[in-house]
């Protein structure tokens, strides 16, 4: 695909290029073709250089009440074709739409993605939004400075017998701003007592430290640093402290109690912007790190022994994975039934792993909680992860104490990406839960940082366009869509789906999400069966009445029909 302008500017060029190529075979003109050389060579470049790559997916942007209480729950105002996108595009255009929103007098508090463009979860437009991003920052401006500078830096003058005898004087080579003085005298003392400048700077290293016994190298894996990879392990520390220091005095923002603060949080005159990760695909990961044996407290051949027991509902599509997409698969991976055998059978690791997920995810996709009961899910959630990332934050809630080279990926086995998104989903819900509370507003609603209405968005584009279609039968089917987008959500209409749960399509104002439901017993918290996986079930034919709870055609044509659990040798 080419731009416009550009593909006309190509298109006239190729017929001149022909007449001159046509003109000079007539008249059997050698040096005019040996001429066209040049031309020839811009042509070619303009084909292969202006052309751009071809788009295979929508971009899809869609705007949503907090609240959550009226259908339609999302409105789709932006489409677009794209092949990939860079975090900078996305965020150009996430700035775009939030700027003509707010010329409408809208109020924009936040923007939800999946996990593609995870920098927009740790670096906002105009500072740094999450620690991590600040430790980042920290090593790249220690891995930039030269061994020479650092030894200025942490190596002193020592002057003996001076102004006094018997007294040393111990002065910096070179002063810097997030360097104490103090700290480099105690280095200079360790080398008056006979260290070397390496012991001195090993030592400084732990002393720093206070709370973490072993600080790691800067360089995973190795034994032993050499002195410049300890300066650069101690310059990012003090980095870090300072650049936490500044960011609190100037801009009244705390990231050593914070590990997420959002967008405009240092100002009152506009609402907190918050980026944020769908929980749902957040979820999908934690599963998929379990299913691969990654998390140290989840034993695979535990889940395999309760697949066996009917009565936790785990099935071995579930613990398979091969609908990797399907967060009703992950549920059952850490469903009620599950958490309950791990119990039973005493495997105190597994089941407090499978409880503290279970929980999570009720937290931002269940119904009956309080809003204490939400935050105390979360909670457990955040402590889990900061138990091994930062063991000293119970006793001592200070993230400017973390250890600099400590690596996000592999904390509980979890991949970078799910780290971030846990903990700053996890910070921003807390932080709006508490400004709720404080400003008297409404508390939010639990799947406000979900995507399940684009998700929805796209089953109707695949319901009428097929799986694969391309953008020009997506503009011109564009009113149809959005028509069948509206149905049943605009009472106006002279026409209506019929459908069982009629909660999907209610007209009005919406109950709470805390509320309880009418059964008693949530969907969360109720253990499904395996009645497709079970071989005791008989299949209806011409000859038997079809049986209670058999599934139907079109529930046999949209599902994929579950296997056997695998037998025991």
């Amino acid at each position: 695909m080419w731009e416009l302008q550009g593909w006309r500017d190509l298109e006239e060029k190729n017929k001149e290029l022909r007449k001159s190529m046509a003109a000079a075979y007539d008249e059997g003109n050698r040096e005019a073709v040996s001429n066209l050389q040049l031309e020839l060579r811009k042509y070619m470049k303009g084909i292969f250089t202006k052309r751009r790559t071809m788009a295979t997916h929508l971009l899809i942007f869609m705007i949503s009440d907090e609240l959550r209480n009226r259908k339609p729950y999302a409105v789709p105002v932006r489409v677009m074709p794209v092949a990939s996108v860079k975090d900078l595009t996305i965020r150009a255009l996430q700035v775009e739409l939030k700027t003509v929103m707010e010329e409408l007098n809208m109020k924009v508090v936040g923007f939800v993605t999946d996990g593609e463009w995870n920098s927009l979860r740790t670096m906002g437009t105009t500072r740094p939004t999450s620690i991590i991003q600040l430790i980042m920052q920290a090593k790249e401006e220690a891995s930039k400075m030269r061994i020479q500078r650092l030894e200025d830096i942490f190596k002193p003058n020592l002057q003996i017998n001076t102004p006094a005898p018997g007294q040393v004087t111990i002065i910096p080579k070179l002063k810097h701003e997030a360097v104490p003085h103090d700290d480099v005298a105690e280095i200079g003392i360790d080398m008056v007592r006979g260290l070397s400048f390496k012991e001195a700077m090993h030592k400084h290293h732990k002393r720093i430290y206070r709370w973490v016994p072993n600080p790691l190298p800067w360089v995973p894996g190795t034994s032993q640093e050499s002195v410049l990879e300890c300066m650069r392990s101690v310059m990012t520390t003090y980095l870090l402290r300072w650049k936490i220091r500044y960011y609190k005095e100037n801009l009244g923002i705390d990231f050593s109690q914070n590990l997420y603060i959002p967008e405009n949080a240092e100002t009152d005159e506009v609402e907190d912007f918050n980026d944020r990760e769908d929980d749902g695909h957040l979820f999908k990961r934690i599963v998929k790190c379990a299913r691969c044996g990654n998390i140290e407290d989840c034993d695979i051949s535990r889940w395999i022994e309760a697949m066996q027991d009917e009565t936790t509902g785990l099935t071995a599509k579930a613990l398979r994975g091969v609908d990797p997409q399907s967060v009703p698969d992950c549920e059952r991976m850490f469903g009620k039934g599950v958490v309950d055998f791990l119990e039973k059978k005493g495997y105190d690791a597994d089941a407090k792993f499978a409880k503290i997920v279970h929980n999570w995810h009720k937290a931002t996709d269940g119904r009956g909680l309080s809003e204490e009961q939400r935050s105390q899910y979360n909670q457990d959630m955040l402590y889990y992860i900061l138990d091994e990332w930062m063991p000293f934050h119970r006793q001592h809630h200070d993230f400017s104490q973390v250890d600099v080279n400590k690596p996000l990926k592999g904390i509980r086995g979890l991949s970078r990406e799910t780290i971030i998104g846990i903990t700053t989903n996890i910070s921003s819900i807390e932080r709006r839960r508490q400004q709720c509370h404080t400003r008297d507003l409404p508390p939010e609603h639990p799947r406000a940082s979900t995507s399940d209405d684009v998700e929805c968005f796209i089953s109707i584009l695949h319901h009428m366009l097929g799986r694969t279609f391309d953008h020009k039968a997506f503009m011109n089917a564009y009113r149809k869509i959005f028509t069948e987008f509206q149905k049943m959500l605009d009472q106006n209409l002279p026409y209506y789906y019929y459908k069982g749960l009629s909660e999907r399509f209610t007209l009005g104002t919406l109950p709470s999400f805390n509320e309880p439901s009418a059964s008693g017993i949530e969907r969360l918290d109720r253990v499904r069966g395996r009645r497709m996986g079970n071989p005791g079930t008989s299949v209806a034919s011409r000859a038997t009445m079809p049986r209670q709870g058999q599934r139907t055609v079109r529930d046999k044509f949209h599902r994929r029909q579950e296997p056997l659990p695998p037998l025991q040798m």
